[in-house]
């Protein structure tokens, strides 16, 4: 009788130690998952949840802290734009696959559909993000600023050009997205009808929109140029210059606004 209830309680032991090891088991193979798409704690911590990962070696919980699991969403969505931005100096969007995408940003599909629906939304969705700091960069400046010193606004535009030149040039390029030129065009058109009519009365708004348009395709010339020319000047050197353009008109060229910049 014994000898049987010890046989009982080794039962039992090796029972929960083997569910034990399984449940580790389980656990080291969720944070594999997590490191490989980022994208369940994602949603977890939206909510509100904190993830927690078993420790196997010391059988203690480790805390995955939200900016962790933020981070690598961030470093995920950002390695996925750069090979787009790869692959569209090769070919058109439309001949871009999710495969090929995925093979070059060594990720696997399933990592690339938590986070986009085909590569058009990879598109869309990059576009839209630079479209965003463009219209936050272009609000912070009101038309009495733009009037009197327009430097301000163009030197960051440029700045933000700079920093996205990789992207801006595909954008601006042969195998870049016209619908991005014309949601561009229309931010700033917007801002200008509704924000700096008040301040540059024409008494003519088709003159007004017509002299706006001018600019904006002037500003996108400038900047492609200074794209295919290897960004030699500085965004200061080219703010000035599109200021003194705005204020002299051709008599730009009777100066040098490289010089003092």
């Amino acid at each position: 009788m014994c000898s049987r209830n010890l046989f009982v309680l080794d039962f039992v032991r090796r029972f929960f130690s083997a569910m034990s090891k399984f449940l580790r088991h389980m656990q080291c193979v969720r944070l594999k998952n997590l490191g490989a798409t980022g994208g369940k704690s994602a949603a977890k911590a939206s909510a509100g949840k904190t993830p927690r990962v078993h420790n196997t070696k010391r059988g203690e919980f480790l805390i995955m802290s939200t900016e962790a699991v933020d981070r690598r969403v961030r470093r995920t969505r950002k390695q996925l734009r750069e090979c787009l931005v790869t692959l569209l100096k090769q070919k058109k969007v439309q001949d871009i696959t999710v495969r090929e995408l995925t093979e070059l940003a060594d990720l696997n599909r399933g990592t690339f559909y938590l986070h986009y629906k085909d590569v058009f939304d990879l598109l869309e969705k990059t576009e839209s993000e630079l479209l965003d700091n463009f219209n936050q960069l272009v609000m912070k400046h009101d038309a009495e600023e733009l009037k009197k010193h327009p430097y301000g606004i163009f030197v960051e535009i440029y700045t933000l050009a700079y920093d996205n030149a990789d992207l801006v040039e595909i954008l601006l390029g042969e195998n870049g997205d016209l619908n991005f030129m014309n949601r561009l065009k229309q931010l700033i058109r917007d801002k200008c009808l509704h924000d700096w009519m008040e301040v540059f009365r024409t008494g003519n708004p088709a003159i007004f929109d017509a002299y706006f348009s001018f600019i904006v395709s002037g500003c996108v010339g400038l900047v492609q140029y200074w794209l295919k020319t290897g960004m030699k000047e500085t965004p200061g050197q080219l703010a000035k210059l599109t200021e003194q353009v705005i204020r002299k008109g051709i008599g730009v060229l009777d100066s040098d606004p490289f010089a003092k910049v």
